[in-house]
């Protein structure tokens, strides 16, 4: 295996422009297309986060949420797309609230949610022209939201979401579709069936990975006992490994192998190339390759011993690639690029 402080190889690399004055960065994505998206908004998020994160010790009667709201129904979200030549404008909408995510259908539709825990509708369906379509609920605590090639949502719920979501109620369902980690839903918000969770692989508590390829899911789960990669298929038994790559946060596939990226503390930079050997009914993941994502090490404080990575803007696996947004550089992996010896 190579030594994982080693660099890796990338794919494809290029320098960002800046965005137009006025705009400012909200988060990245990945289309289905390879496409890197980049929301943005024309009010004060960052700022806002930054005030209240500075008075709220001093003024705890402060509702952080609420101020957030409020500045967040007077924006606009604005997406954006890279080209060679910089940022193109693609799609507008109100932003409405202040932790919105987005992805875009095949067929050119947009879908946009609130990430946060507001209860009630949280997404919405836009046509190609930004025309409001319909109004959908997809759970609080989305930690992932992705379409695939039939128009279908997935969705991969952060840990608050999936013990979250009491008041969540669909028809012949007895529990909120949260509490199963991943869900998936048409464009008209309906749940649709999966195949059931094989006990053996755990109570899934948190999605960390979700990567959609064709009609398929692939996703780095912690569950109750440790981390689980899962690949989920409609009509199929689930499948699954268990994986030694604590926190995990992005993975791409390719067939049999996989490029798994991220992890805790100084963990954070790392790259690993694994084989998913087995029919996935509780194998171990196989390293084949491991090296070192080009994050900024920060320094650390005197009570953190240890060194402590720049989180990245963007870090994210889509079909076979992984890519990683950081300090203005769009950086991409191709799973089979790494699987040849260089």
């Amino acid at each position: 295996m190579s030594d994982r402080s080693s660099p890796v190889p990338h794919s494809f690399q290029r320098l960002l422009s800046p965005l137009p004055t006025g705009w400012q960065p909200i988060s990245y994505t990945i289309f289905a297309d390879g496409t890197l998206a980049l929301l943005s908004t024309n009010v004060d998020l960052a700022g806002e986060h930054q005030r209240v994160k500075r008075v709220l010790p001093s003024s705890p009667r402060l509702n952080p949420v609420s101020r957030l709201k409020a500045l967040s129904s007077e924006g606009t979200a604005q997406v954006w797309t890279a080209c060679s030549s910089g940022w193109v404008e693609a799609f507008a909408c109100p932003l409405e609230k202040p932790y919105p995510i987005i992805d875009r259908f095949d067929d050119g539709r947009w879908l946009t949610a609130d990430s946060g825990f507001d209860g009630g509708a949280n997404a919405r369906l836009f046509s190609r022209d930004g025309a409001l379509l319909g109004r959908l609920r997809l759970g609080d605590g989305i930690q992932h939201i992705v379409t695939d090639a039939s128009n279908r949502i997935w969705v991969g719920w952060s840990d608050q979401g999936t013990g979250g979501n009491g008041d969540w109620d669909v028809r012949g369902h007895e529990y909120p579709p949260s509490l199963d980690g991943l869900g998936c839903f048409d464009v008209n918000g309906a749940l649709s069936s999966l195949p059931d969770w094989l006990f053996e692989a755990g109570l899934l508590i948190e999605c960390y990975a979700l990567n959609i390829t064709d009609r398929s899911a692939l996703t780095c789960f912690y569950s109750h006992v440790d981390f689980r990669l899962i690949r989920v298929v409609p009509g199929r038994p689930v499948q699954w490994w268990r994986s030694e790559f604590r926190g995990s946060s992005a993975i791409a596939v390719d067939g049999a192998h996989a490029l798994i990226a991220g992890g805790y503390g100084e963990d954070a930079n790392r790259l690993v190339l694994v084989t998913l050997d087995g029919p996935g009914q509780g194998e171990d993941v196989c390293a084949i390759a491991q090296w070192a994502l080009p994050l900024r090490r920060l320094p650390a404080p005197t009570s953190q011993p240890a060194p402590v990575w720049e989180h990245p803007a963007l870090l994210t696996g889509r079909g076979d690639m992984l890519h990683l947004v950081d300090d203005g550089v769009w950086y991409c992996w191709r799973v089979s690029d790494l699987m040849t010896p260089r």
